[in-house]
């Protein structure tokens, strides 16, 4: 898949989850203040006060009923969130105060550098490209319902490719954050990446292979849509494509007669993922 192609898959992604978002009616929504307790449950109404010295702060809830909040007793609040009562159902809660863990798969695409090389007065060219089927972990913790910090790797299991891992820190700001079970979101990750693997030498020479070795540092982003079930477990797929500074190529068990020229050494890659967060 070329580049433009993963741009406009990206695209297309990204305006289908804007126009989805867009096309709420808002027509009978209402304001509240939320109050997020760590009982887990959620408080809606209105805050009457707030002590900033001690945290505490005075509640009206949608009942009409008035009471004090402590600080202990609360994660957060947020003011002024717009709630669409004709749509209004159980919001499912996520997992703020432990570890999430996140397990799924990636389809991953990495294209490098032209080559070609002679081989007793012939030629032949290519390029260096895989798209691995990889085992994607994350582990981290959302923040204040919105941010999500943690911990990413990915390795490959398709056979196709020698070894290719990545690993790095992994960010996700999420738009609708407590307010629907289904969640947009933008996740960002950055990973260095390592891949070995091995091209076949055609033409006059037969059944020989040489290996190569890249090595990069990756920025990816996207756009993703999280499912949240019940038991605070959701499902999430992905859309991210990757900018990378590679390193220099690495080859090695080149024949001797064989006259190898690298282009420019460039990287394009992107992904589709799929995770389960438990």
């Amino acid at each position: 898949m070329n580049t433009l192609g993963r741009t406009l898959i990206f695209l297309s992604f990204f305006l289908l989850n804007v126009l989805a978002f867009a096309q709420q009616d808002s027509s009978e929504s209402k304001s509240y203040d939320i109050i997020y307790m760590k009982s887990g449950a959620t408080l809606k109404g209105d805050i009457l006060s707030f002590n900033e010295k001690e945290g505490s702060l005075v509640f009206r809830d949608i009942d009409n009923r008035v009471y004090s909040v402590s600080k202990e007793e609360y994660l957060y609040f947020k003011e002024n969130i717009l709630v669409i009562p004709s749509k209004e159902k159980e919001i499912r809660p996520r997992k703020y105060n432990d570890i999430l863990y996140s397990v799924g798969f990636s389809w991953t695409s990495l294209s490098g550098p032209d080559y070609y090389y002679e081989i007793d007065n012939g030629t032949s060219s290519s390029n260096f490209s895989v798209t691995p089927i990889c085992a994607k972990l994350a582990v981290g913790k959302i923040n204040k319902g919105e941010h999500y910090y943690g911990l990413t790797t990915e390795f490959a299991l398709t056979s196709g490719v020698k070894n290719y891992v990545n690993v790095g820190l992994r960010y996700a700001y999420t738009f609708t954050a407590d307010q629907k079970n289904v969640q947009i979101y933008i996740p960002a990750e950055l990973k260095y990446h390592n891949l070995n693997s091995s091209v076949g030498l055609y033409g006059n020479i037969e059944n020989e292979f040489f290996n190569y070795r890249i090595q990069s540092v990756g920025l990816n982003l996207g756009t993703g849509i999280s499912f949240i079930r019940d038991h605070e477990r959701a499902i999430s797929l992905e859309v991210m494509l990757t900018k990378h500074v590679p390193q220099p190529l690495q080859i090695s068990n080149m024949p001797e007669r064989v006259v190898f020229k690298p282009g420019e050494m460039r990287l394009i890659g992107g992904a589709f993922v799929l995770l389960y967060s438990i």
